[in-house]
């Protein structure tokens, strides 16, 4: 029995064939950026940055302390942190993380789990934002919370006891929102600085946003959102374009082909 193939069907086959070849492609090779910083070690923080009156936004970013990176500051999208350090999941993983108590996770935000990572509004002035109540002590904050994300895995932001084995707040989770103490919510009081314990399930590359919103004084409410990347298990390597693009041309090159094979002149 013979086959015939109309141009449509040849078009319909290479479409069908693109889309189930697709889902084999490494995921990160969805991350094509470069970043001016890779980050491994020593004390930072994610910031809100300055507030510019003039846009009316903050300028969110990385603050870096002296002699870690070539420079103090970094614009959100130019700077990467870098997770490699293991730990069994603590007690309640399965909320904060989908995952079952002792399952190997990578963490990170501590000087024992760098990078030592934290969230501060320290580029702020406080007489500037309005007083949030804080267990009866009404200070000026701005609230950083978490309003996407994708990666290879789950992720979440937590606190644990001492030794790390049970958790005990849940600030961040890709999991579950609804059972993080503020929806996915972090209030800071302007100028302080808190820490956590970063917990990814896989490795891969993360992106986060984290959207910062406050009420200014003079000017109302402000909100600016910025996405913070992180390469959970290694450094980051830009996938070589290659492996997605050549395969991407490969089926069109067939499709193109079978189509002009199957073509008659016209007469």
């Amino acid at each position: 029995m013979s086959l015939s193939f109309t141009p449509m069907r040849i078009h319909a086959l290479t479409f069908s064939l693109l889309i189930a070849f697709l889902p084999a492609l490494p995921r990160q090779a969805a991350a094509q950026k470069t970043f001016e910083f890779q980050y491994t070690t020593g004390h930072a923080d994610v910031r809100s940055g300055s507030y510019d009156p003039e846009t009316k936004s903050f300028r969110p970013g990385w603050h870096f302390d002296s002699g870690i990176a070539p420079k103090t500051v970094y614009d959100a999208e130019d700077a990467i942190a870098i997770v490699t350090k293991t730990q069994a999941a603590p007690s309640g993983a399965m909320t904060a993380l989908g995952v079952t108590n002792g399952t190997l996770i990578y963490i990170a935000g501590s000087s024992s789990a760098q990078p030592n990572l934290g969230f501060s509004g320290e580029d702020l002035n406080a007489s500037d934002w309005e007083p949030v109540d804080f267990g009866g002590i009404f200070l000026p904050s701005v609230t950083a919370t978490l309003t996407s994300w994708s990666g290879p895995g789950e992720f979440a932001l937590y606190t644990t006891n001492k030794s790390g084995t049970t958790l005990i707040d849940l600030i961040y989770s890709s999991v579950s929102p609804s059972e993080t103490l503020f929806n996915n919510g972090l209030e800071l009081a302007i100028p302080d600085h808190q820490h956590f314990t970063w917990g990814f399930t896989e490795e891969g590359y993360y992106e986060l946003e984290i959207t910062w919103s406050g009420i200014h004084q003079t000017d109302g409410p402000i909100s600016t959102s910025a996405i913070y990347a992180f390469n959970v298990g290694g450094p980051y390597v830009i996938p070589e374009p290659s492996t997605v693009t050549l395969a991407l041309i490969g089926l069109a090159g067939l499709g193109h082909a079978a189509f002009r094979r199957r073509r008659k002149p016209l007469t």
